[in-house]
């Protein structure tokens, strides 16, 4: 069991924060951009929606890998970074996903 004190309940959105930020700043808009004009030349230069869709499938495997490490931290009462890191892992293909830039 975790005993957190409040000065540790504090810290409790650091990963969160940490993955959202990451996730803006270097991968939002540009990533799906990128995959779209990639895909576009296989596809006689046509951009649709749907070649976004791509990034969802990594966005999925880094979201259960942290959700595991969490629920995985939680249990054997693991050091809280542990988790934050987990949900750093959960937070940042979400973030990437859900904040596509325009093309």
């Amino acid at each position: 069991m975790a005993l957190l004190t409040d000065g540790l309940n504090r810290l409790l959105y650091l990963g969160l924060i940490v993955g959202t930020l990451i996730s803006e700043v270097f991968f939002s808009g540009t990533l799906s951009d990128r995959l779209v004009v990639r895909l576009a030349k296989s596809n006689n230069n046509k951009k649709t929606a749907e070649m976004r869709l791509w990034l969802a499938y990594p966005a999925a495997i880094l979201t259960a890998i942290g959700l595991i490490v969490w629920g995985i931290s939680i249990d054997k009462g693991y050091h809280f970074m542990v988790g934050q890191v987990a949900f750093a892992f959960c937070e940042f293909p979400r973030s990437s996903l859900l904040s596509f830039g325009g093309s």
